[in-house]
């Protein structure tokens, strides 16, 4: 065993007084009498107790003593050399991912963390310095250089709990920027999640694991597509991580208020899409939420939630190339938002149009806008077209977002080209082929139907018009809202005549972003509102700043993070690299031993008291003025102590 602080020993020198207070210690002869009347004859002087008595020490003296003894021993802080744990420089790097907030028992991932930096940290010595960087979705060092544990312990409680992954390559490049050549530098990296190994790689790095494999229940992904006339259609993904089935509630709401729920049975790691219609104004803002019947198989709150916002589908410019087709251009100028220009063959120029429509004409080649197709003479490359049938069989239908509230059914064709293509999806078809695929031909999307509607009676069924106008939505309506996911950044749109706007996340912080650098990191999951911030310079606005608020942001969670079915990183001890420096030896403090030490014998201490006491007080008589027990006769009658005293002064 050695002592850090030997100076500590000097507490030492309390047992002086402790001695010098029994040396004084007055002791007068304790005398059993009836009445004060006897006192004179007693052959007792009337003056005070001699100051200075013969050391005579007690039970409670020795555990006085034994307890400065210890006390002193903890001060000097006593520690066991081990092997080297610390460095010179010793770099901590706290994983502060969304996983981290998932429950271990009574705590978190991130305070287990806390607590074994805070061991590791506790040995620091003389010379030796410690730097703790915080891994989110950004970075920061949040102490550099400290030299005792009070001030890493200030650090870790600045430690802020994000929502996206780690970017451990950027906290490894923090900690790269902050070593010395001159020093021994050891890394520590406490997180939940593999290291890569090309991080770890000619370093001394020790990965300490924190949490175990646990049950979580996710929504992993939430997009809105705007459908005109204030509906919108909601495409959840639903993800069940653990080894066993669960079910679970899912709830939609929008601004706040239930529109739908149904209960989901998810079986073991499975993954379930859910398809929902819902009703709300531009700008409402929808939350689908997860709840399990039994909250024991979901340990991450993070990720029970995705937010997404209703917006009005945007103006489709629409160009449809036919001979004349009153089902394909009535269908067209149903859907919301849709302005038609009806052509005899595809024009030369395209820049204008946002969906090209190919009815029974030629496809040119390079063509960059998106397409539907309808039986075209000819076919663009990408898309091969089988020999024609006749009365081919549509009975296959997939669930293709294109196929929402779509029934094929009743639909009957009487000729038909099956298609196919590497990069096309079969949407519909059936033992003859496939008549209905989608895809993208060179980044372009596609939908293509392998027959004409003069040959089917899909325009005169209820599908026609639901089919048309999700095809304008797959192709070239607003793509669905897919939101941020936390830990990636987005563009703010700062509106003209703003300089700035002011964006609240779900944490309540306020960040300022200018129209001059309008990205913004967002790592919180949530709504994060949108104002106006300040006047753009020389502008006519005189909206005030914060007043009126701007379409909000919403912010996802990462769906790889709430995968805890995976192992944590297996641990690894310190490791010097090949030629760096030599590492000094550890410490294991000791002090946490010795207190309780020390405890135990005021303990003792108090016991010793309490039995001392109560034997005294048995001692007395059994009634006020009764003589003790050792005064009685033999016969047990009580003999008069006044008796005694004048028996001993009788000639």
């Amino acid at each position: 065993m050695r002592l850090a602080s030997p100076w500590g020993l000097a507490a030492l020198g309390l047992l002086v007084p402790l001695v010098v207070w029994y040396l004084l210690k007055s002791r007068r002869t304790r005398r059993v009498v009836s009445s004060t009347m006897v006192w004179q004859s007693v052959p007792q002087a009337m003056t005070a107790a001699t100051p200075w008595q013969r050391f005579r020490p007690d039970a409670t003296f020795w555990l006085a003593a034994f307890a400065l003894v210890v006390g002193a021993v903890a001060l000097a802080r006593p520690y066991a050399v081990v092997e080297a744990t610390l460095g010179d420089h010793t770099i901590v790097i706290v994983d502060a991912s969304g996983s981290m907030s998932a429950r271990e028992g009574d705590t978190t991932r991130l305070e287990q963390a806390r607590r074994d930096v805070a061991t590791v940290v506790d040995g620091i010595g003389d010379g030796q310095e410690v730097s703790v960087i915080e891994a989110g979705s950004q970075a920061r060092v949040l102490v550099a250089g400290a030299t005792t544990a009070d001030e890493v312990d200030g650090a870790l409680a600045r430690l802020r709990l994000q929502d996206g992954p780690a970017d451990l390559d950027d906290a490894f490049v923090l900690a790269t920027a902050l070593q010395r050549p001159d020093q021994a530098t050891v890394m520590h990296v406490v997180t939940d999640r593999e290291v890569p190994g090309a991080l770890v790689a000619d370093r001394a790095v020790s990965i300490q694991p924190v949490g175990a494999v646990r049950d979580n229940l996710a929504v992993t992904r939430l997009q809105v597509v705007p459908r005109g006339s204030g509906t919108a259609d909601l495409f959840v993904a639903l993800r069940n991580w653990a080894q066993h089935p669960v079910e679970a509630r899912l709830s939609i709401t929008v601004d706040g208020e239930e529109v739908a729920a149904e209960v989901v049975d998810l079986a073991p790691r499975d993954a379930v899409d859910r398809t929902l219609n819902v009703r709300g104004g531009a700008g409402a803002v929808v939350r689908a939420t997860l709840v399990p019947a039994d909250d024991t198989v979901d340990v991450l709150a993070l990720d029970d939630s995705a937010w997404g916002v209703l917006r009005s589908p945007e103006q489709v410019r629409v160009v449809a190339a036919t001979p004349g087709n009153v089902f394909l251009t009535a269908a067209l100028e149903a859907v919301d938002g849709v302005e038609v220009t009806e052509v005899a063959a595809v024009p030369d120029d395209l820049s204008g149009a946002d969906l090209l429509v190919v009815d029974r004409v030629a496809v040119p080649a390079g063509v960059t806008v998106p397409m539907l197709l309808v039986a075209p003479t000819s076919w663009p490359a990408g898309v091969t077209a089988a020999a024609p049938v006749d009365l081919p069989a549509l009975t296959i239908q997939t669930d293709h977002e294109l196929l929402g509230s779509v029934d094929l059914s009743a639909v009957a064709v009487a000729a038909a080209t099956p298609l196919s293509g590497d990069q096309m999806t079969p949407v519909a078809g059936g033992t003859d082929g496939d008549l209905v695929v989608a895809g993208r031909l060179a980044g372009v999307p596609t939908v293509a139907l392998g027959f004409s509607l003069t040959d089917s009676n899909l325009p005169l069924t209820a599908a026609w018009p639901t089919f048309v106008a999700n095809a304008v939505g797959w192709l070239a309506g607003a793509p669905p809202t897919v939101p941020a996911v936390a830990g990636g950044t987005v563009v703010v749109d700062v509106p003209a005549g703003l300089d700035t706007v002011l964006v609240s996340p779900p944490d309540g912080r306020t960040v300022e972003v200018s129209a001059v650098a309008p990205t913004l990191v967002v790592d919180r999951v949530g709504l994060w509102r949108v104002v106006p911030g300040a006047a753009a310079p020389g502008s006519a606005t005189d909206t005030p700043a914060g007043v009126a608020e701007l379409p909000s942001l919403v912010v996802n969670p990462d769906g790889d993070e709430g995968d805890l079915a995976q192992p944590p990183p297996e641990p690894v001890a310190v490791v010097t690299a090949g030629d760096g420096p030599e590492l000094a030896p550890g410490r294991q403090p000791l002090a946490s031993l010795v207190v309780p030490v020390v405890l135990v014998a005021l303990l003792l201490e108090w016991v010793r008291a309490t039995v001392v006491a109560r034997r005294r007080a048995g001692g007395r008589g059994d009634r006020p003025g009764g003589a003790s027990r050792a005064e009685r006769g033999r016969d047990g009658r009580w003999t008069s102590s006044v008796a005694r005293a004048v028996a001993r002064v009788r000639p």
